[in-house]
């Protein structure tokens, strides 16, 4: 990453400052994200048919609404401007049965011709509205929101110290929870005004930029956020608490300037916990508008309002989040310019969303951290994978209706920044990677995608066939699985055999290319691509000394379940390691356990890096001493050694 030099002091205090921080709150990747699935709880949606709203198209939306902090009661209007489509005789919008519709206006008229049921609100205009004619509906309502299973629409809870706090929450159908409005991906309002009113104790958050506070009677106050963006329906939000503002200026070497507004609760504690890590957003910016290009709103901001919302929301210019981490901050940021700037087109590609924030996570770890924390992440994403055999990065149809599927935390978002990996493992060439990334964002700018439009711009740029790769690994479901065995003869040639089958019965076979690195006695090693063409492949090579140990995919650039060198011999011990990745301890449990046995524990460079005897059939470990990153335990049987994978984070 570029760093201005008069940043450099700034940046290096504020590296040294939250990389413990970073260490200690590295998490599994399923305790990461907000969407993660809750089997528990019902993710059942209802969406309306998209053919009932496609008569027109929305142009501006105001939002003009009355709110307080001690209750889920909302009051007011919302203002829509449109254009037909075609000949429009009834206009469908979606609104929560939960409310009151007190009264509708059609091109500034009062209407009395519509129907609130199911969800559904009706509106019959005085007379068709023809082809091509633009449009005004007004929608006066109010009432308590839905109370909505994990946080989703409009909610109110206590904060940390004792205050109230109100937010919203929309994605993926729940817009509709506390305002009218139009649930279509593909129809994104031209542009949003989100005016608020509610007592001046309070600060309210939304998108865009805050043009005016104005005084009302009664200890009120009305915020008056306004923005020109392209937005999509449930990006569009509101924020409400008592609120200080941290704000500050963010010049990156490649991109534009970006005001940094921060709302945090109005107490010091927090500030001075967090402030370190929201310092860090500074570093994020510019490094994000380095890696996918400027920032697509900076002629507005980015800001984050904090909630309990147990996680976070990436709403469009004013991310809703419950803390500052580090994984948390950098993953919302980058759906700036995945989610945001370009969203997915429908819910069945939102790899473009997800897939793409969970991997700008990678991005930072391996560009502000170090690339032990980065591949510590994506092999602990591998692993998630892989507790499954089944299951698509790209959502079937018959699934568009359970959120916990959309939302999959193992396959929408961690397989989804696994195959970007490999992608980028393919390309070899990371200037073009990058180049691919942001041509992307220019030719999909302020507009919705698919993963059909990324595989285009890949295919373009890249000058390679795509269509078997995404085939097999984005619409394909399962992951290869692989068994090694090896020998080295008398003049040092290593012959190498590769057994492959799929994680699926019935699977075809993953073609793959993929690294084997080579351990030798002298403390050198070999790093060797090698190209799996067939399910049972015999590979040569021709060395001149002894080798010592052989890792495939030592840097976990493929997901693929290697069951290790040898396998004969963890058969043999029933090796065990759990949990696996893990942060402070490990569990080696050895079923046919005999006698005491020498396990040794190695780094990614096979650098011995502890010693310790198993006098029992379970043994713990001690890992808190180490940095993030992949290890290797190696134990040995007579004359030969097995490697077992381990991920410390």
């Amino acid at each position: 990453m570029v760093i201005k030099l008069k940043y450099l002091l700034v940046y290096l205090w504020l590296i040294s400052a939250i990389l413990q921080q970073v260490h200690a709150q590295l998490p599994l990747p399923e305790q990461f994200c907000t969407h993660f699935k809750n089997s528990n709880l019902e993710s059942k949606t209802f969406q309306i048919s998209y053919d009932l709203q496609d008569k027109y198209n929305v142009n501006f939306y105001h939002l003009k609404l009355h709110a307080e902090t001690d209750n889920t009661y909302l009051q007011g209007s919302v203002e829509m401007h449109a254009q037909t489509e075609a000949i429009l005789d009834t206009l469908i919008l979606e609104l929560s049965s939960s409310f009151s519709v007190d009264s509708v206006y059609v091109n500034q008229i009062l209407h009395d011709d519509y129907i609130l049921i199911n969800d559904i609100l009706k509106i019959i205009p005085a007379t068709v509205i023809p082809a091509n004619t633009a449009f005004s509906t007004e929608v006066f309502y109010s009432g308590v929101a839905p109370e909505i299973a994990e946080k989703r629409g409009y909610n109110s809870a206590n904060t940390y110290h004792n205050t109230r706090a109100n937010w919203t929450l929309s994605e993926p159908f729940y817009a509709k929870d506390w305002w009218p409005c139009k649930q279509d991906l593909k129809d994104k309002a031209d542009s949003v005004w989100v005016f608020v009113s509610t007592n001046k104790k309070n600060k309210v958050g939304s998108n865009g930029l805050l043009k005016n506070t104005i005084p009302l009677p009664n200890n009120k106050l009305r915020y008056e956020w306004k923005s020109q963006y392209p937005i999509a329906y449930y990006l569009i939000s509101i924020a409400l608490a008592q609120y200080m503002e941290y704000n500050f200026w963010v010049e990156p070497e490649n991109g534009d300037k970006v005001w940094m507004q921060n709302y945090l609760y109005a107490d010091s504690a927090m500030y001075k916990s967090q402030k370190a890590l929201i310092d860090c957003t500074r570093i994020q910016m510019s490094l994000l508008s380095e890696k996918y290009g400027s920032y697509p709103f900076a002629k507005e901001k980015y800001g984050h309002c904090i909630t309990p919302i147990g996680g976070g929301m990436e709403h469009q210019t004013m991310t809703t989040q419950q803390n500052f981490n580090w994984h948390l901050s950098i993953h919302e940021m980058g759906h700036s310019w995945f989610g945001n700037h370009i969203t997915c087109a429908t819910w069945n590609h939102i790899w473009i969303n997800e897939g793409f924030a969970t991997y700008t996570q990678y991005i930072g770890l391996e560009s502000m951290m170090d690339l032990g924390n980065a591949q510590a992440f994506m092999a602990a994403m591998q692993g998630v994978v892989m507790r499954e055999p089944g299951g698509s990065v790209y959502v079937p149809d018959k699934d568009l209706e359970d959120r916990d599927r959309i939302f999959s935390g193992r396959l929408s978002y961690y397989k989804g920044a696994v195959i970007i990996h490999m992608i980028r493992y393919l390309l070899n060439d990371d200037d073009l990677f990058f180049e691919i990334l942001q041509e992307f964002q220019n030719r999909y700018a302020y507009s919705t995608a698919t993963a059909e439009d990324f595989k285009q711009v890949l295919e373009e740029l890249s000058d390679q066939d795509w269509n078997n790769f995404f085939d097999l690994w984005y619409y394909g479901e399962g992951y290869p699985i692989y068994n090694f065995s090896w020998n080295q003869r008398i003049n040092y040639d290593v012959s190498l055999k590769a057994l492959q089958e799929s994680s699926v019965s019935g699977k075809s076979f993953f073609p793959m290319e993929y690294n084997v690195k080579f351990f030798f006695e002298d403390k050198t090693d070999s790093l060797i691509k090698v190209n799996q063409d067939e399910a049972e492949k015999d590979f040569s090579f021709k060395f001149n000394k002894k080798v010592k140990a052989i890792v495939a995919n030592p840097y976990a650039w493929n997901l693929m379940d290697v069951q290790q060198m040898n396998p004969y011999l963890l058969k043999h011990f029933q090796l065990v390691i759990e949990p696996n990745p893990a942060h402070n301890e490990v569990l080696i449990r050895m079923a046919n356990y005999q006698e005491s046995r020498k396990l040794e524990l190695f780094n990614s460079s096979m650098q011995l890096v502890q010693i310790f005897n198993a006098e029992n059939s379970v043994n713990r470990i001690e890992l808190s001493h180490l940095s993030s990153g992949i290890y290797f335990l190696r134990i040995k049987a007579k004359e030969s050694y097995a490697l077992q994978k381990v991920i410390v984070l």
